[in-house]
Order: C-alpha cells, then structure tokens, then sequence
C-alpha cells in the first residue's frame, strides 16, 4: 500500500474518533433514550455506550492516538515528493512537521469537531456501529488505561475511585434542551404548543423565585384591625376579591385576611373572624411555595424582602398561573389579559404591571430591563426615583411616556409615546 493511502486513512480514522468524542459529550442523552425508546437500533448502541462513558471515552482516545502514530509514521514518505528543493536533513524534518501538523488540525481536530458538534444526534446515528466496534475492540487495552490511571489518582489523592459507572440522570437542562432541539422547528397546533410550554414552566419553577411573581406591596388591598365591618363589606364590593388583608399600623404588620365566606354570619369586628397569614422570604422557589401551600392547605401568602418588610403577597392562584399561564376565575374584572395592553394609534396603553419583557417582545422594544425590577411601574420609578404625577411626561432611554393614571403611590396606566410609528 502507497503512503498516501495510509495516511489518508489514519486522518479518516482520527477524524471520526474526534468527532464521535466530542458528539457523545454533546449529545442531548435524553434525546438518545427517547430514541432509542422509540426503537431505533442506532441509539440502542448509543445508549449502551452512554451508560459506559468512561470507558467509550478512553477507547477513542486510544484509537485517535493509534491513528496519529500511523501517521506520523508514513507522512514523511508521503510529503518528501512534494519537498525535492529542502537538502537539508533539519531543514526538511521541520517543513513536514509544520506541514502534518496543520493537516492534522484542520483534518483531524477542527472540520471533524466542528462538524460533529453542529450535528450530534445525526453523526452519532450514522457511525454508532463504528464507535461500538472501536469499543469492543478497543476494550483490553481501555480495560488497562482505566485501570492504571484509576491507581494513580488513587496515589495522588489518596481516594478510591469507583469502578462503577454513574447512573445516567437527566437534568433539568437535559430535559429544556430536548424539547427546544425537538419542537422549535415543528409545526405544532395551539393545544401541542401549550402542552409544550407548560411543560417548560414546570421545568423552570424550580428555578423561578417568588419576588418575580408576586403582588407587589403597592398593590395590597387591605385595611387597619381597628376597621368596622361595613368598611369591610365595601371594599369586598370596589375590590371584588375574595380576601382581604389585615394589618396593625401599616402593611409591615400584617395580621391576617378575611375571607369573604366569612361575613355570611354577621360577625361584630375583624378580629373574630381574622385568618392566620404565614409569611415566606422572596427568595423562595415557585415549586418550593406550591408545595408549602399544598402540605399546610394554605391560598394566600405573605412575602418578606431580606430587610423584613412586607414587599408583597402571592396566592396559589399566582403559582398556578406561573406553570399554565392565565387563569380567569368570577374575581377577575379583566377577561382578557390582554387589555393591559393597548394600541391607540402609534401609542401603546399598558398597565403599570405589564412587564417589560413582554413589551419588548411583543413589540420589538428597546426599554431597559434590569435585576432591579421587572414591570412598567418599576421602570418609572427607578428611572425619576418619586412618584410620578397624572399627565407628566418623561423620557426613559429615547422613549417618551405619558402617565395617564397614578392612584396613591401606585402606577395604573402609562402611555407610551410614538412607538409603533415606521
């Protein structure tokens, strides 16, 4: 056989080892067990190697490294045709070794990892019996690599290491990224679609905090202990909640809630029929308040920012709607979400709730978003740092707003100026 041909084969042979190691390390591995649920002979091998990793990971770096002794044996006899004007011996040692490494770079590291990275799932569908057969016959001398590298760490270290392999676990992560490699590109009707976004909310509660949901504190109805009962009917009635807040002094003290079940025995004052309230911290996991208010029966929840002020309440009702969106119950007074925000010519009309994400994609706006709050009304403040007054004007990073309604301390409405123009 010529040099050519066994140097063209060593750089195939390393290029399909470097990219089959860096597919399995990308590889969605609950793509692969989906897969290979669903049949697929391919991913039956895949999942089997997934499950050895260790050992797979060895046997292709073995088998890269037979390649690359392969060639380096026969590139010199292969380029020295190419290099009859370099006489001298060191001369010509170093042209070729410039010349194999850059070959084996671009042919052997960078296209093949490239092109095996961009791809995973497919690569490693099509050369799964390849990456079986390197395994298997790759396996004394990985069996001895394994052994011997194990009986170092454990010299330095001073640790045994675990001749098991790892159980496979999905994460969250995983799981996010099956479902955006699988269904960004399909075409799904509305039901699949929510399905698909319900899930992803499930996903996310683990992570999503309590602060970026909750009813902020300027919009507590509630009132002081020392009420009457009428005071009480009457805000039941302008609110139309079904439970109010109760506090001693101010909101920081909150007391309890009443619940509008609880006027039907004519009760002389707040206090006999007040309602304990629990209050969390804002730090608190959406999933980690579903299950507290699910163990202890509870629907309202007083929340504490870390300086121990009440910076707001959240009800299961919030909760819910965080894993499947919008809820309408007989309490709601908008049926349509929607109507927080309005076109009115080239003017947009929005709640002071509305949060600025959503403008800004709905929108295609450029409004500043920042840790620091999340809404409209949280914009404004931060930018004037006051209380803004009925009809005043401002200008938050090229964008005019108009405040069209304050009530108190809070932002109802906010018109925002010319942003639907060409």
């Amino acid at each position: 056989m010529s040099p050519a041909l066994y140097v063209s084969l060593s750089l195939l042979l390393s290029a399909l080892f470097s990219g089959l190691e860096i597919a399995f390390i990308t590889a969605d591995r609950f793509f692969v067990e989906v897969e290979q649920k669903k049949g697929s002979f391919a991913f039956k091998i895949i999942s089997f190697l997934n499950k050895n990793q260790a050992m797979l990971l060895a046997a292709l770096l073995i088998g890269n490294n037979l390649c690359l002794v392969l060639y380096g044996l026969f590139i010199p006899d292969f380029l020295n045709p190419f290099l009859p004007g370099v006489a001298n011996e060191y001369a010509l040692l170093a042209v070729q070794s410039v010349i194999s490494t850059i070959i084996i770079l671009i042919f052997a590291e960078y296209l093949p990892k490239s092109i095996f990275q961009s791809m995973p799932h497919a690569m490693l569908g099509r050369f799964a019996v390849f990456a079986w057969l390197s395994y298997v016959f790759l396996w004394p001398f990985t069996w001895l690599l394994v052994r011997f590298s194990n009986g170092i760490l454990r010299v330095i270290f001073r640790k045994k290491a675990s001749g098991r392999q790892e159980q496979l676990v999905f994460t969250r992560h995983d799981l996010t990224q099956f479902f955006k490699d699988k269904y960004q590109n399909s075409s799904l009707d509305a039901r699949g679609e929510h399905e698909i976004e319900i899930f992803k909310n499930a996903l996310e509660m683990e992570t999503r905090r309590l602060r970026e949901f909750i009813v902020p504190r300027t919009e507590i109805v509630a009132l002081p202990v020392t009420a009457r009962i009428e005071d009480l009917k009457k805000l039941f009635e302008e609110s139309n909640l079904s439970k109010i807040l109760i506090y001693r002094e101010n909101i920081d003290n909150l007391l309890g809630y009443v619940h509008v079940y609880d006027l039907i025995n004519s009760p002389l004052d707040i206090t006999s029929i007040l309602r304990p309230l629990r209050y969390v911290p804002e730090s608190m996991t959406a999933s980690e308040v579903l299950r507290l208010m699910t163990r202890e029966n509870r629907s309202i929840l007083a929340v504490y920012d870390e300086f121990g002020t009440t910076s707001g309440i959240v009800t299961i009702e919030d909760v819910v709607e965080e894993l499947f969106g919008e809820i309408e119950d007989e309490h709601d007074t908008e049926p349509d979400n929607n109507q927080e925000i309005k076109e009115d010519g080239n003017d947009l009309i929005v709640s002071g709730r509305v949060e600025i994400n959503k403008l800004n994609e709905l929108y295609q706006l450029k409004l500043p978003e920042d840790e620091n709050y999340s809404t409209v009304s949280g914009l404004i403040f931060h930018h004037i740092e006051r209380i803004p007054e009925n009809n005043e004007e401002i200008e938050i990073h090229g964008t005019k707003c108009r405040i069209e309604c304050v009530e108190h301390t809070r932002i109802q409405k906010v018109r925002l100026l010319n942003v639907l123009s060409e």
